[in-house]
């Protein structure tokens, strides 16, 4: 029998390509990468890879063991989500990975409401990838809408504080973009039709950041009304900019009370009212 932590470092290895790479995913040193490597060997009996004086190269045993690794990990995370999300029982920690900006305004000030319905359920929150039983995303799932359900719409406009606005011209406002030059989302290909051929004075692709820079009123930021708060509306050309938000669930888990319970109060979350009364706060 083999040593599961070998395995599982070997499988990081094979993902990530080098020594280097897994040592920093698995938050140890290139050694012990390569210690348990050659552990895993010698207990599978076989060369999993070709050692090279500035490199490690899979074998053809090694990439068929990387393979069946692989799937041995995917299953054992899956069995990990089941665990936590309690069976029938409402208790346990629920990941969701949700986009900062929706988790900040829109979930966690309503996270009382939770609490107070499932008192022994703990919310794991955050906007990191890997394993999660919930993912609130932007936008409709890749393939359609199997495995998901929408959670509602938001619509963008352009913001700014008061007095921002009420000391300017339209041909005179400057603008708050997303962090690159090309469209690297629909509000930033939006913004620049509405901008125009006026100036953007900052960048940044955090969503939040965009809205405290406004906020700071150094210009115009393109936001979903939601999360507008107390800055005005500016005037734009009357196209409207709408994203739809989605909930996607691990299949592995959809059945499970914790996770159907989680869902609804996400659901809960962006409900029409629920965003009016987040433009107001």
């Amino acid at each position: 029998m083999f040593d599961w932590e070998d395995l599982r470092h070997f499988s990081v290895f094979a993902q990530r390509g080098s020594l280097s790479a897994a040592a920093r995913t698995l938050a140890v040193d290139h050694v012990t990468v390569a210690r348990r490597i050659a552990a895993l060997e010698a207990q599978l009996g076989l060369e999993l890879v070709e050692r090279k004086p500035r490199a490690y190269i899979l074998t053809g045993d090694g990439e068929h063991v990387a393979r069946l690794a692989d799937r041995m990990l995917t299953e054992s995370l899956a069995i990990e989500r089941v665990s936590r999300a309690g069976g029938i029982n409402l208790t346990g920690e629920i990941v969701v990975h949700a986009p900062a900006a929706l988790s900040a305004v829109l979930i966690a000030p309503k996270l009382a409401r939770l609490r107070e319905a499932h008192p022994d359920l703990m919310l794991r929150l955050d906007a990191a990838g890997g394993e999660a039983d919930l993912v609130v995303q932007w936008g409709r799932p890749a393939g359609g809408a199997k495995g998901g359900r929408k959670l509602g719409a938001l619509r963008f406009g352009l913001f700014a504080t008061p007095g921002y606005l009420n000391v300017r011209e339209d041909a005179d406002f400057k603008f708050i973009d997303d962090e690159a030059e090309q469209d690297v989302s629909p509000e930033a290909d939006w913004l620049k039709v509405q901008a125009g051929r006026r100036a953007v004075v900052f960048r940044s692709g955090d969503l939040l950041v965009r809205r405290a820079a406004a906020l700071a009123g150094i210009g115009v930021a393109a936001l979903p009304e939601a999360l507008s708060g107390s800055l005005a509306r500016a005037p734009d050309d009357g196209l409207l900019l709408e994203r739809e938000v989605w909930l996607i669930v691990a299949e592995d888990v959809q059945d499970a009370a914790a996770i159907r319970a989680v869902g609804d109060f996400l659901e809960s979350c962006f409900t029409p009212s629920a965003l009016a009364m987040a433009a107001l706060s």
